[in-house]
């Protein structure tokens, strides 16, 4: 990515589709502080919530929004925190960015699952990804945005479903199943 940026520092997205909290040692024993420090170094310019981000509770992730939301934006359109007052303010549904002079309009998601896989507690409510989705998409191109990107935590199967049932999303760029969609020579 930092290569990209160097040859192309205008029309480049860096983007996180959630997940930034496990499978490390560095996590294990550092949890949200290391992950802050090197999602800072990295740079991303939107990132979406995934669901390890809760293994912790509500408590291991809110420190983690509160050090990285005034340079990372972090968007989700089908999470209501509004029960949360760590959380209240610090996730976005959808951000506007612009690349190379197009404004392009970034929607997060993730995958309601979350309420078992994780550890969100009862103050956070998660919701429909479809539903929610186009809500938002409705929004961002009644406002003039032509270009949207789906940032999703929800795997590969749903985010086919979601491409499907909401058509005004360009790209989606998806987390949580780890699927490997590549169809070049091997490496």
């Amino acid at each position: 990515a930092q290569s990209i940026r160097e040859k192309q520092p205008n029309n480049t997205l860096f983007l996180n589709a959630g997940d930034s909290f496990q499978g490390t040692v560095w996590y294990s024993l550092y949890k949200w502080r290391i992950v802050s420090h090197f999602t800072k170094l990295l740079k991303y310019d939107v990132m979406t919530v995934g669901n390890h981000e809760f293994d912790d509770g509500v408590d291991g992730y809110a420190p983690f929004l509160e050090a990285t939301r005034h340079t990372i934006p972090t968007v989700c359109c089908n999470i209501d925190v509004s029960g949360e007052p760590k959380l209240v303010g610090k996730i976005k549904k959808s951000i506007v960015v612009e690349v190379d002079g197009r404004k392009i309009g970034i929607v997060g998601y993730l995958t309601p699952e979350t309420t078992f896989l994780s550890n969100p507690g009862n103050t956070i409510k998660f919701m429909d990804e479809i539903q929610c989705l186009r809500e938002e998409v409705r929004k961002l191109k009644s406002d003039g945005i032509d270009i949207i990107i789906g940032l999703g935590h929800s795997g590969f199967v749903r985010d086919v479903e979601i491409a499907k049932s909401v058509p005004e999303i360009d790209v989606i760029v998806g987390g949580h199943s780890h699927t490997l969609l590549y169809d070049g020579p091997k490496p």
